[in-house]
């Protein structure tokens, strides 16, 4: 299926609430656990000609606003593992995030007062264009590979103090415009550093602020770039109800002039959304069912970056 940009915030909204408020009130886990989600949503708006849509193969030019475009989004996401309940020790291989393309291992450590650690390698692939600034012709899709890692130590000393770093190793399949601008070269690493703070009224009632510094090192220094994400989210539970309110905004800078656009890429990003569980509907233990509305806008100085993109989705889970 074609992916586009605004889906990763759809499936990272969607994915995590579900597994938190399914498991709320279950006993201490043993032996193997699972859980696996089935939904679907609706993208619309007017995404960058940068991102890989199902009607978007030709531009007429780059200086164009993007036209308005809708797609229905499934979304399948399945995980099993294993508890060592002696050890506090969790394993588990699924596609977390909600992609059928990333396959993810992931193994979480309790280490008691001192906090919990969390490693996940992760590997998967993303439709991009072999050249994205082709204009009258039909461009043709490569796959973005990128192989990752992720650690995160929370519950820091007992506070609700969190850190969490993030390295991927990007490579294009057939980067055609990095070969006709070698400055446009895409393949590269990425590092993200983050920091956050739970912050707990009550057991139902948590605001997390946070905040994250990514340089991105392409092998085109046009493409490469240093950044910053400021995050709040505000998880509330009513009941068998969860809101999981989050809003985010980011800025990132490129490091060269863009050889296509004679300008230096500059971005500005916000999020918006809204997440609401209901566990156990009709009575039916492990079951969730999931409604996410969210909104996403890039500000750009060239214009054909810019974009602005509506998700609504639905989903059911089931956690064992």
């Amino acid at each position: 299926m074609k992916q586009i940009g605004c889906l990763c915030l759809l499936l990272v909204v969607l994915i995590v609430p579900v597994q938190v408020a399914a498991q709320e009130d279950e006993p201490e886990r043993g032996e193997f656990f699972g859980n696996i989600m089935l939904g679907g949503g609706l993208a619309a708006g007017r995404p960058s000609p940068l991102e890989v849509t199902d009607d978007n193969e030709i531009i007429n030019g780059l200086d164009e606003r993007a036209e308005h475009y809708s797609e229905a989004i499934p979304v399948i996401m399945a995980e099993i593992g294993y508890a060592i309940v002696s050890t506090g020790t969790e394993i588990s291989l699924g596609n977390k995030s909600g992609r059928t393309d990333l396959l993810a291992l992931a193994v979480n450590q309790s280490l008691d007062d001192i906090g919990a650690l969390r490693i996940i390698l992760s590997h998967g692939y993303n439709d991009v264009w072999k050249d994205p600034f082709l204009v009258g012709v039909k461009r043709d899709e490569t796959k973005e590979i990128t192989s990752s890692f992720e650690f995160d130590y929370e519950t820091i000393l007992g506070t609700g103090a969190q850190l969490s770093i993030n390295g991927a190793q990007i490579k294009i399949d057939d980067d055609q415009i990095g070969i006709r601008e070698p400055d446009l070269k895409r393949d590269g690493t990425a590092l993200t550093f983050g920091a956050g703070y739970v912050i707990a009224f009550n057991e139902k009632n948590v605001i997390i602020p946070s905040i994250g510094f990514v340089v991105d090192e392409r092998d085109g220094k046009s493409n490469s770039s240093k950044g910053y994400r400021l995050e709040l989210e505000h998880v509330l539970g009513l009941g068998k109800f969860t809101f999981v309110t989050n809003l985010a905004f980011s800025e990132t800078e490129f490091d060269k002039i863009h050889p296509i656009f004679n300008r230096t890429r500059k971005e500005k990003g916000y999020e918006l959304s809204d997440f609401i569980t209901y566990i156990e509907p009709f009575g039916l233990r492990g079951f969730s069912i999931n409604g996410l509305i969210a909104y996403s806008h890039v500000d750009a100085n060239i214009r054909f970056f810019e974009s602005d993109v509506l998700v609504i989705g639905l989903g059911v889970g089931y956690s064992f």
